[in-house]
């Protein structure tokens, strides 16, 4: 048997130096859809909004609805979103603090 071991490996399957994590299609894609719910959700009238309505502003497919759900299951993690009811969230808006002015710190 010979030993396969000094072989270089499959090139396609090998990080490049020049290429960043962040340049997969896969992270691309994630953080594309990440953006765009944020964007739907912020921008709905009163915060409450179903699944259908994201998958349609998504132009959702079966891939994408499953893409979708681990979208909102990380928003309702970071409270970003709240489950209203089956298929029904509701946009919690994100407040900051304001710093206190430079003359009373």
């Amino acid at each position: 048997m010979a030993d396969n071991s000094n072989e270089d490996p499959d090139p396609s399957l090998r990080l490049s130096a020049e290429r960043a994590p962040t340049d997969f299609p896969a992270v691309t894609s994630a953080r594309l859809m990440s953006q765009n719910t944020l964007q739907f959700i912020s921008s709905v009238p009163g915060g409450v909004f179903t699944l259908e309505q994201l998958e349609g502003a998504l132009g959702g497919d079966k891939f994408a609805k499953r893409r979708i759900y681990d979208v909102l299951n990380v928003f309702q993690g970071i409270g970003i979103v709240a489950r209203v009811a089956k298929g029904v969230f509701r946009y919690v808006p994100v407040v900051l603090p304001t710093p206190p002015p430079a003359d009373q710190q």
